[in-house]
């Protein structure tokens, strides 16, 4: 959908053919950034500003050397995003 751009991804939410990952599954998960609010948002606006909240686990795009150290000690799957975006929060950073 992405290759599309935006107004691609827009319209496949509004017909309901894709949703958040793991929207049913871990709602915790990305139930902080409101995608209705998204769509309305203007493509030449500024990004919205999502708040953290626990077990928000957003993909993210940033510059290593703005984040904290990932403990590399995780491995497999079980709360390692969680945990390591939690550190960028508490670290200061800002989700947009």
């Amino acid at each position: 959908v992405a290759v599309g751009g935006r107004a691609e991804a827009c319209a496949a939410m509004s017909a309901q053919n894709v949703s958040s990952f793991h929207a049913q599954h871990f709602p915790a998960g990305h139930s902080p950034t409101d995608f209705a609010k998204w769509q309305q948002i203007p493509g030449d606006a500024e990004p919205y500003r999502v708040p953290y909240s626990v077990y928000f686990e957003p993909y993210i795009v940033a510059a290593r050397t703005r984040l904290p150290r990932y403990d590399e000690r995780f491995r497999g799957y079980g709360m390692n995003k969680i945990s390591h975006l939690h550190s960028v929060a508490v670290a200061g950073n800002s989700f947009l």
